[in-house]
């Protein structure tokens, strides 16, 4: 597996998701609306998330098809402020791996809402999952 991690310090908009197949978000609690609101299709996905119970997005990613040419593959869930890096992992791990279950060959990943060092964790943490889970497991046969 070939993983390729690139970054733009653009604003996501309408017209780069359309392109974009996989999508890794992380909401802040409890500014949840307030955060979707800012994003390209942010209304479609608060309607889905509060459809799906936004406190059970805490543990569990919502996945979801954004209206995109590309057809979007969405993974949405709630990063509480004061979560731990072993927690904020565990929760990527999640979210990656609804996407390699896919066979997703990129993955955007956007964090809005947050301050730069909380997002830069929040980036790096589906980036470790992502190479974690592409690395071969010794056999001892």
């Amino acid at each position: 597996m070939v993983i390729r991690i690139t970054q733009s310090p653009k604003a996501v908009t309408a017209k780069a998701l359309e392109k974009v197949e996989n999508l890794i978000v992380f909401l802040p609690e409890p500014d949840v609306a307030q955060a979707l609101e800012a994003l390209p299709h942010g209304g479609i996905l608060r309607q889905r998330a509060t459809r799906a119970g936004l406190k059970g997005l805490t543990g569990q990613p919502l996945v979801t098809a954004l209206p995109t040419r590309a057809g979007t593959r969405a993974s949405i869930a709630l990063a509480a402020a004061d979560a731990s890096a072993f927690a904020l992992l565990e929760l990527a791990r999640k979210q990656v791996a609804v996407h390699l279950a896919h066979q997703a060959r990129q993955i955007a990943i956007i964090a809005p809402g947050f301050d730069a060092a909380r997002q830069r964790q929040l980036f790096e943490a589906p980036a470790a999952a992502a190479f974690a889970g592409a690395a071969a497991l010794p056999s001892f046969k």
